[in-house]
């Protein structure tokens, strides 16, 4: 018997009904080291004792001491030891609609947080991911024929769309395209989208920036440019997802790598061209993920493989995933390249629901 798990963790006891727990968020950290990772909580297994109790065992990875886990406000004492991986039991009590935060802090400050929520299997069936519809428009511009062709996204691009129609997405991937090509893809997505609960957008190529608003390039843009009527607004893009009112919209931007000062605007020049800006606001319900912040370039090859890498983890939010590519992009890269996120998301959403045999 398999049981899928998409934001909640389903989990069978004999004595008992159903518990359904719901992994909501991670906390964001004000300081990464370069050489050190935050503590990593596994939930491993929930029991119901004879008294009605719920008996929580917890796995925390840290390569650092721990000095400090909270289970619902409640200290687990009996933690300072040199091993690497701690298995903590705590028992406390359930009722419907139960919240279990689990807390863990090491002797350097770095902390990590994990939410479920216990909920009815009836609730869980309204929450549940795994009735989502999940649409995903996908493109990779690799050789341009004016300007510095790049090496690395169509074969990241396509291991991307192949991540995820693992995770349940109808994928359009398109790659080398043209300011007609890109106009009638997006045209298609536009009437496909509907019905559908989360729609993802993702770019990698050449993208530049110019009076606060993102460009996606086309392979045959040229060295002057019209950007407003030669290339692909981003908000354009990003207000065609909302006007269906899905619950979910994701942006993915892996861009831009070498373009420098290429691309110059018709009667004046692009500012900060090749790279990105952030929007000032995101749209309800929309999730936004750069690969590297304003005004940087991002490195040829190296955010898309990591986000490929955590996506795949099961039970995980959207915003624990995004701070760990940033985690990893930032120590691969010693700093010079930092990826940012704005997010205006109104509900749960996790990529991979799980499974459980």
């Amino acid at each position: 018997m398999k049981y899928i798990l998409i934001g909640t963790i389903i989990l069978l006891f004999s004595c008992t009904s159903q518990i359904n727990l719901q992994k909501d968020k991670v906390v964001h950290l004000n300081f990464i080291p370069s050489d050190a990772q935050p503590p990593k909580i596994e939930l491993l297994s929930v029991k119901k004792t004879t008294s009605g109790l719920l008996s929580v065992q917890l796995k925390i990875e840290d390569e650092n001491w721990l000095s400090m886990v909270m289970v619902n406000s409640q200290p687990v004492p009996a933690l300072m030891d040199s091993s690497k991986i701690k298995i903590i039991e705590k028992t406390i009590n359930i009722e419907p609609g139960t919240i279990v935060r689990i807390v863990a802090v090491d002797i350097i400050g770095l902390s990590s947080e994990a939410t479920f929520q216990v909920t009815s299997e009836k609730e869980h069936k309204k929450l549940s991911n795994i009735f989502e519809k999940r649409l995903a428009l996908v493109i990779g511009n690799q050789d341009y024929q004016n300007i510095t062709p790049l090496k690395g996204p169509k074969k990241e691009t396509r291991a991307f769309a192949e991540s995820l129609r693992k995770l349940n997405f109808e994928v359009l991937d398109y790659y080398d395209l043209d300011i007609e090509g890109f106009f009638d893809r997006i045209n298609f997505f536009k009437e496909k989208m509907r019905g559908y609960d989360v729609l993802l957008v993702y770019f990698s190529g050449h993208a530049v920036e110019d009076n606060k608003e993102n460009f996606l390039l086309p392979i045959d843009v040229g060295n002057t440019v019209n950007v407003e009527t030669e290339c692909i607004k981003l908000q354009d893009l990003s207000e065609i997802m909302k006007e269906e009112n899905q619950r979910t919209n994701i942006v993915i931007l892996d861009a831009c790598r070498s373009i420098s000062q290429e691309v110059t605007k018709e009667q004046r020049s692009l500012n900060s061209a090749g790279s990105v800006v952030l929007p000032e606001k995101a749209p309800p319900g929309s999730f936004f993920a750069f690969a590297t912040n304003s005004g940087k370039e991002a490195g040829d090859g190296t955010y898309t493989p990591i986000l490929i890498e955590k996506i795949q983890q099961p039970y995980i939010s959207i915003e624990e995933v995004f701070k760990q590519v940033r985690f990893e992009v930032y120590k691969k890269t010693n700093g010079a390249q930092i990826p940012v996120e704005s997010s205006q998301l109104m509900g749960h959403f996790i990529f991979n629901p799980g499974i459980i045999n």
